[in-house]
């Protein structure tokens, strides 16, 4: 379901200059968080997504026309630029090829979780070192990285909350519930960011 995080925004910031450096982020963050569930299917036994050209970081593969593209700009534009909604193409995982169903169900599903986790501390550490840089420099170059890496901070945290409500399809269904999913009913495309909305907020630092 879809969730709204809040916080303070300008008003005046153009919806344009905002999708600008928005989009960019949640695409990346969506299409990483795939292409875990990707490889660590992968290192479970399971090639499907390699197999099928999915266990890569181009974004084209990821995209959904709707999830991706229409419904972040949309929601954007409806909101006066304080909320954004999107999706990417769920990775196909085969849970039948794990070696082990239940450990195998439980490492895919925390992949995904834990990349958006591990890009939100990157950009933590990024914007902290650019504040580091920019103390000492006058630069429009620099005020741009660090909205994005705000963007990057607030959306991968989102993400990351979202994905681990154990409601079905979120991944947070299969690690609190690894044995009541059998394995012909996962032999689909995962469930996981791609069949949810993420959210986040305009100008969040």
């Amino acid at each position: 379901a879809p969730v709204s995080f809040r916080r303070r925004f300008d008003r005046n910031t153009p919806i344009v200059h905002e999708l600008l450096l928005a989009l960019p982020v949640l695409l990346f963050s969506m299409v990483a968080h795939e292409y875990a569930h990707g490889l660590a299917a992968l290192r479970q036994g399971d090639p499907t997504a390699l197999n099928l050209g999915r266990l890569t970081l181009n974004p084209l593969k990821h995209i959904d026309p709707v999830l991706t593209i229409l419904m972040p700009v949309l929601m954007l534009v409806v909101s006066g630029g304080r909320v954004v909604f999107g999706g990417a193409k769920p990775v196909p995982v085969n849970p039948s090829n794990y070696r082990d169903y239940r450990r195998g169900d439980i490492i895919v599903s925390s992949a995904g979780v834990l990349a958006n986790l591990g890009l939100a501390s990157a950009c933590l550490t990024l914007a902290v070192g650019l504040g580091v840089v920019g103390s000492s420099l006058d630069s429009a170059l620099i005020a741009v990285l660090q909205e994005m890496l705000a963007w990057g901070i607030w959306l991968n945290i989102l993400l990351f909350v979202i994905n681990l409500v154990p409601i079905p399809p979120l991944d947070g269904s299969h690690l609190l519930y690894p044995d009541r999913t059998s394995s012909t009913t996962r032999c689909r495309p995962h469930s996981g960011n791609g069949t949810v909305s993420s959210a986040g907020t305009v100008s969040p630092g």
